[in-house]
């Protein structure tokens, strides 16, 4: 992906190497010529197109959400659509990264709550098969047909090449077995915000008492419903202040508390920092 002329702070842009690819893919060591800059690929960015990580060598490091995902071998790191990631070079790694778009894979509907890392680990014979796919992708770039026949037949083998990582299954394996009342509340968090962190404002809408939606949530998860719904406003609180150059009292707004004062108490609450301190912390490039 070309992240050169970027503001450290803004977020990255879906731009393959030849424009008009539904897809794009590249080692980490093309991805790193065609940026010709470190420094800024080692700072967070908020991305709105999948970014799937396949490590072929050696180890490392990647972070997802400020979480850092250990790689080796065979191990895939899959960024969703509003994550904040950040490269980490620290440890020398081999990789081949697919980047695309929802509309090009006809949406991954996981199960809607792009929360934390997502990473699992391809046997020897899945390596295989998807490495030989990857590379008939790339023997696309170059067959001379027409952009359409092109674009059609890259979508497709990005189609199969989801199904073989098992993209677009769910991220939890045991979803249809959490308290429907959790998953619906996670549902709403994603997909109709508002940032009210009122559980009985949200309980309401889903038609639940609040009694209800917090047993779930501490049957789903141990936590509850306050602090689910407080976790997650605060992981949209970490992504607003790396991921955009908007003021504190800004992101206080953007998540509907009344005033700024009230968002760094919570914040500090949460973190044992103020929000100025963890961003100044958390935009410096990285080499750990």
């Amino acid at each position: 992906m070309n992240l050169g002329g970027l503001a450290p702070m803004h977020d990255r842009e879906f731009d393959p190497a030849d424009p008009g690819l539904p897809v794009d893919i590249a080692t980490l060591v093309q991805l790193r010529d065609r940026v010709q800059n470190d420094q800024l690929m080692q700072l967070p960015g908020r991305v709105y197109f999948h970014v799937v990580i396949i490590c072929t060598g050696g180890e490392g490091l990647h972070e997802v959400d400020f979480t850092p995902v250990a790689l080796h071998p065979g191990r895939v790191v899959h960024v969703q659509p509003g994550q904040v990631h950040r490269w980490r070079f620290g440890r020398n790694y081999e990789a081949t990264i697919v980047f695309f778009r929802d509309d090009d894979c006809a949406h991954i509907g996981s199960d809607g709550w792009p929360i934390g890392p997502r990473s699992f680990d391809l046997g020897k014979a899945e390596q295989r098969r998807n490495s030989d796919l990857i590379n008939l992708m790339l023997d696309e770039y170059d067959m001379g047909r027409s952009t359409e026949s092109r674009n059609r037949a890259l979508r497709g083998a990005l189609q199969l090449l989801i199904v073989n990582l098992g993209l677009d299954q769910k991220r939890q394996s045991n979803t249809t077995d959490l308290p429907k009342p959790y998953i619906e509340l996670m549902d709403q968090l994603e997909q109709s915000r508002g940032w009210s962190r009122s559980v009985k404002g949200r309980a309401e809408l889903l038609g639940y008492s609040s009694r209800t939606l917090t047993r779930a949530c501490q049957a789903a998860v141990g936590l509850n419903a306050k602090e689910v719904i407080d976790s997650r406003v605060m992981l949209e609180a970490r992504r607003l202040l790396v991921h955009s150059d908007n003021t504190v009292e800004g992101v206080a707004r953007e998540l509907s508390f009344s005033e700024a004062s009230n968002f760094a108490k919570f914040f500090s609450r949460m973190t044992g920092e103020n929000p100025e301190s963890w961003r100044t912390r958390h935009t410096r490039a990285t080499e750990s």
